[in-house]
This record gives structure tokens, C-alpha cells and sequence, in this order.
């Protein structure tokens, strides 16, 4: 039988005071760095198909087009690629403050679960724009 385990009220050293704050900004810069490397390869993407549409199909109704529905891909990138680095705030603060570890645990993840969902549903519009 184990005894109970007593909660670490010490306070945190510096280095994982620290380490949490650079996981943090690390986080953080890796999702910006991500957004404008998608969202540019995204937005040449769907002006190329734009252009190769207006070659092979002419006369259509859409040709250099771009409006809402089709740019709402790039609300979702965003709202998604937001939603990774903020995710990333959780996680910083779960290397210090060891008495809130299972709270921002669960945090985080379903931080990065909605973001997953709002990537793939920008992934999902894109390609449905694209193709349409």
C-alpha cells in the first residue's frame, strides 16, 4: 500500500521557469512561422488553379474570381494555426506549475484537437473551392 502523495507546494526553480517560457514562445513562433509558410503556399495554390481553370475551361463563370466562400479557408487557417500556438501556452506553463498539471494537460489537448479540426476543415474548404 502506498502512502498518499503530498502535493509539491516548493516553488519552482528557475530553470523550469525558464524552460516553460521558451516552450511557450518556441511553440508560438513554430505556429506563426507555419501560418504564413500554409497560407502563402495556399493562396499561389488557388491563384494557380485559378489561372490553369481560366486556360482549360473559358468562358466560365468563375474565372479569376476570388470571393468569400472561397477565401474561408483562410479564416479557418488562421483561427486553427491560432488555436496551435495558443496551445502551446498550456503546455509552457505545465513544466512549472506541477499543482495544475492534469487541468492544463487537458487544456492543451483539447486546444489542439479544436485546431486540428479548424486546419482540416481549411484543408477540406480549400480543396472544395479549388474544385469547384
Amino acid at each position: 500500500m502506498n502512502p498518499p502523495s503530498i502535493p509539491d507546494t516548493s516553488s519552482p526553480g528557475f530553470g523550469r521557469i525558464f524552460a516553460g517560457i521558451s516552450l511557450i514562445a518556441g511553440w508560438v513562433l513554430v505556429h506563426v512561422v507555419l501560418f504564413y509558410l500554409i497560407f502563402v503556399s495556399s493562396f499561389l495554390l488557388e491563384m494557380f488553379w485559378s489561372i490553369a481553370r481560366s486556360i482549360l475551361f473559358p468562358g466560365s463563370s468563375r474565372d479569376m474570381v476570388i470571393d468569400s466562400e472561397t477565401s474561408l479557408w483562410a479564416t479557418l487557417l488562421t483561427i486553427g494555426l491560432w488555436l496551435g500556438g495558443a496551445a502551446g501556452v498550456p503546455l509552457g506553463l505545465r513544466v512549472f506549475w506541477r499543482g495544475r498539471a492534469p487541468v492544463l494537460k487537458r487544456l492543451f489537448w483539447i486546444t489542439l484537437i479544436a485546431a486540428v479540426l479548424f486546419d482540416v476543415g481549411a484543408l477540406v474548404t480549400l480543396v472544395k473551392s479549388a474544385l469547384s
